[in-house]
């Protein structure tokens, strides 16, 4: 069983974002393993993932908000749980060169009867609408300036 309010101002990916939720859950277990790393050279994003964990408890529950502004974006929780044991954490990060863009991610979580999460995500840029290529200079499409060319 579990419920959920949440309130929000604005529009999600606009610059101009903020909102509230609150959750809860009675009787959960949960276990996660994940890991990968971005390689990827067309879109210039490198980066990092990982995340393990284990919980159960009889009751759960969760407060989130998160606030966005044009170059800058954090989201976080805060967790309780009682009658619960677990243990679990992660980390990410990711740079995208293409866009200018950076953004991070870290979770931790411990319960012994009682439990306390908490979950950070924030990302800075993109400062760049279109990708701006650093090494590929001399390909692609002309983003300033004239089109036409006249040798002669």
């Amino acid at each position: 069983m579990s419920g959920n309010i949440g309130t929000s101002t604005g529009r999600e990916d606009s610059g101009d974002y903020a909102a509230v939720k609150a959750e809860g859950t009675v009787g959960t277990a949960e276990a996660k393993a994940e890991s990968s790393i971005t390689h990827n050279e067309e879109e210039q994003q490198y980066g990092f993932s990982g995340e393990l964990g284990a919980e159960a408890a009889v009751v759960k529950g969760e407060i989130s908000g998160i606030s966005e502004m044009k170059y800058f974006r954090m989201k976080g929780s805060l967790g309780g749980s009682a009658g619960s044991i677990g243990v679990g954490g992660g980390a990410s990060g990711l740079i995208d060169l293409d866009n200018w863009m950076i953004k991070g991610r870290a979770v931790g979580e411990i319960a012994v009867i009682l439990g306390l999460k908490g979950d950070l995500e924030f990302q800075i840029g993109p400062f760049f609408d279109s990708p701006v290529s650093i090494r590929g200079m001399g390909k692609g499409k002309i983003l300033t300036g004239m089109g036409t060319v006249i040798i002669g």
